[in-house]
């Protein structure tokens, strides 16, 4: 055997070596086990009017998932619950509807990443649920904001003036304030929810009155009071007029269920 034979069989052998070294010291993939197994979401539907104080569960509630191209809806029971068997992880796309209360929509991470056999049931399935709240947009459960609003529109005057009629007033669920209504678990967590048809609209009166009927939750939800803006021929002095841009700074009222805030509007 020559010298050039004895060097191959050598490095075929350390070759050998190294390989069985590297497959025993590289731990296997933890996630390897969980191959084939699905996950069971469970969605319950309550309403924000009576949120911690004695719980209102919503039956007859439409939940709509979307993940991939597929999409599937189901109706809540009694307890406010309904279940989705044989989901894939990822991120899921949720709509909760029901007549008379505001839309959630949001998107739940039920991802894999992170996870382990224990959390697993004997169907083989990992249990995530959800509760999300709704609130009332009409009738009992929501609140009423209600007052006048106010312009210097004529500076010869001490008092100031309504604004015009049909001017604009609105309000909506301040954005930041959802996470108080929300909970998750089972190893994923919600993304991004948002509340449909729970911004609410009103216009100024000849006398300066509005009224809007809000969204309420009984441990008080945070509403952004906004109006919009107008142009106008303040009067300066008699027979001199100028054009003039009004504007209201939006401003953020706590508001309960069954409850009248009365609040004034002042522009500048």
């Amino acid at each position: 055997m020559n010298i050039t034979q004895k060097l191959s069989i050598i490095l075929i052998v350390i070759a050998t070596i190294v390989g069985c070294a590297k497959e025993n010291i590289i731990p296997k993939n933890p996630n390897e086990s969980l191959a084939g197994r699905r996950i069971r979401y469970t969605v319950q539907v309550v309403s924000g009017d009576n949120f911690s104080k004695s719980t209102t569960f919503l039956d007859s509630v439409s939940v709509t998932l979307v993940m991939n191209d597929s999409v599937y809806t189901k109706l809540t029971d009694s307890s406010g619950v309904t279940t989705f068997n044989n989901l894939a992880s990822g991120n899921i796309s949720v709509k909760i509807s029901k007549n008379n209360y505001t839309t959630a929509v949001y998107t739940v991470d039920l991802s894999l990443n992170n996870d382990s056999a224990s959390n697993y049931d004997t169907d083989n399935l990992r249990n995530s649920s959800s509760t999300v709240c709704i609130f009332p947009n009409t009738g009992l459960g929501t609140a009423q904001i209600t007052g006048k609003a106010f312009a210097d529109l004529d500076l010869t005057t001490p008092e100031k003036e309504y604004v015009p009629f049909g001017t604009t007033i609105s309000a909506v669920i301040l954005p930041h304030s959802i996470e108080n209504f929300i909970n998750h678990t089972g190893g994923g967590h919600i993304l991004g929810l948002h509340y449909e048809n729970a911004s609410v609209w009103s216009e100024i009166q000849t006398n300066g009155d509005f009224s809007l009927n809000v969204p309420a939750a009984s441990v008080g939800l945070n509403i952004i009071l906004n109006a919009e803006d107008f142009v106008y021929q303040q009067i300066i002095s008699p027979g001199i007029s100028q054009r003039k841009i009004y504007t209201f700074a939006q401003d953020t009222l706590i508001v309960y269920p069954n409850f009248t805030k009365i609040y004034d509007i002042f522009y500048n």
